[in-house]
């Protein structure tokens, strides 16, 4: 199966968003202090991305967590990478985590 860039787009995006709302889901039952069990679905889906992430590089890590896991700031990358560096090295990263999560096996 071919994936093109569209399609690797939409699915960092779609999992980046999941995360998001699961983590943001996480900290508010902490802050209101309820003592509810992390739903088991959640708890899978962030071992999950927590454990694709391991398999990455450093620099892997850092890309997507800052742009879309726990984006920073839209220029974070500046003070690290030129323009084409970082665009090149955000391509890799995205494309080896999508591979690592949806062909994969977790052991």
């Amino acid at each position: 199966m071919t994936v093109t860039p569209h399609d690797q787009t939409s699915l960092i995006h779609f999992h980046a968003s999941l995360y998001q709302t699961v983590i943001s889901r996480q900290r508010y039952h902490q802050e209101v202090k309820v003592s509810l069990e992390m739903n088991p679905m959640d708890k899978d889906y962030l071992f999950l991305i927590h454990e694709t992430l391991r398999r990455l590089t450093h620099e892997e890590q850092r890309l997507l967590r800052n742009d879309f896991l726990s984006p920073l700031s839209k220029n974070w990358w500046m003070e690290f990478y030129s323009k084409s560096t970082y665009y090149r090295l955000r391509h890799l990263a995205v494309d080896r985590f999508l591979d690592c999560l949806h062909h994969e096996k977790m052991v």
